[in-house]
């Protein structure tokens, strides 16, 4: 798992579709699969929503910085 300095936390992250490598993801206005490995949380399954811890280099690389607001830690 990554370091926490490495996480980057979501409130509100709604799971829409759910597999076993990859969990499908509401953050914001957005929509994106996420892989597990990606991701630390308690967010599993289809149905899921509250907080999810997401990779820095994932939230450069897709550009969800701006999907942070009230996010806080």
């Amino acid at each position: 798992m990554a370091d926490a300095d490495d996480l980057v936390p979501f409130r509100d992250v709604l799971v829409i579709r759910s597999t076993a490598p990859a969990l499908l993801c509401r953050i914001g206005a957005r929509r994106l699969w996420l892989l597990r490995s990606q991701i630390s949380g308690k967010l599993w399954r289809t149905g899921d929503r509250g907080r999810l811890f997401v990779r820095r280099s994932v939230v450069v690389d897709q550009g969800l910085e701006g999907e942070r607001s009230g996010a806080g830690r």
